[in-house]
């Protein structure tokens, strides 16, 4: 398995097992993407900004969340947790 891959499985799992830091495993995948220099750059955010809104006191606005994710090449799927009726 790429560590890219691996990296993303690891961001999916901890967002929807709501883990308390799932920023900072956005961050290992910027590093692992380029690094922070290249994701500020292909988000169009400073750097400085990429590693306050990626760290443990991070707390990006939805737009810039979109924005760095964009950068890496990835995008947020929103669905229900249970089925429709159910």
């Amino acid at each position: 398995m790429g560590v890219r891959l691996a990296f993303l499985l690891f961001v999916g799992k901890s967002i929807s097992q709501a883990c308390p830091q799932p920023l900072l495993a956005l961050r290992e995948v910027a590093q692992a993407n380029g690094g922070m220099t290249a994701i500020a750059e292909r988000s169009h955010v400073k750097r400085e900004s990429l590693y306050q809104m990626l760290s443990k006191r991070g707390n990006p606005e939805l737009t810039s969340l979109f924005n760095v994710l964009h950068g890496m090449g990835l995008t947020i799927t929103i669905q229900p947790m249970h089925e429709v009726g159910a």
